[in-house]
């Protein structure tokens, strides 16, 4: 496993894993996410990531994947990370400028994204978006209004 994975525990909120090829765009991103509260891991690869999420069942609560990863792509990555633990969350990053990128998030749209680079106020929507979203309520009928008649005082009668 990669030395920037970093294994010490930590009181602060849900764990974020990060995953991303690049130390620099991993860092800045990191240090967004810590900034709002999360504890944060990080993995250059897929495989590592993987490994993570054997190695902590149930504990990563969102995981951040770079859609254009060697090896495993982030799309890849995230639908076997949900095998491991469905109930984690997922954010996809994606590089709107790359073709390649574009035409392959076509078969993950399923899954959130936040375009590359990422700004603090984008990356604080997503957050609040993926740990707020409430189950949405079940679909009931409406309901036919009540009937209502006129009486002969000039009023109507429920």
């Amino acid at each position: 496993m990669s030395h920037d994975v970093r294994l010490r525990p930590s009181a602060r909120g849900p764990l974020v894993l990060v995953v991303d090829e690049e130390l620099t765009r991993r860092s800045i991103l990191s240090r967004m996410i810590r900034a709002f509260g999360y504890s944060v891991r990080n993995c250059p690869t897929s495989r590592e990531a993987l490994q993570f999420l054997r190695d902590h069942p149930r504990e990563v609560r969102l995981l951040i994947a770079d859609l254009m990863l060697p090896g495993m792509d982030g799309g890849e990555l995230v639908e076997r990370g949900l095998d491991l633990d469905p109930t984690v969350r997922v954010l996809l990053t994606v590089d709107t400028d790359n073709p390649e990128a574009v035409e392959l998030h076509a078969g993950y749209h399923d899954f959130a994204w936040v375009r590359k680079p990422i700004t603090f106020s984008a990356l604080a929507n997503r957050l609040d978006e993926l740990f707020t979203r409430r189950p949405l309520p079940r679909y009931t009928p409406p309901m036919s209004p009540p009937v209502r008649t006129w009486r002969r005082s000039g009023q109507f009668q429920a």
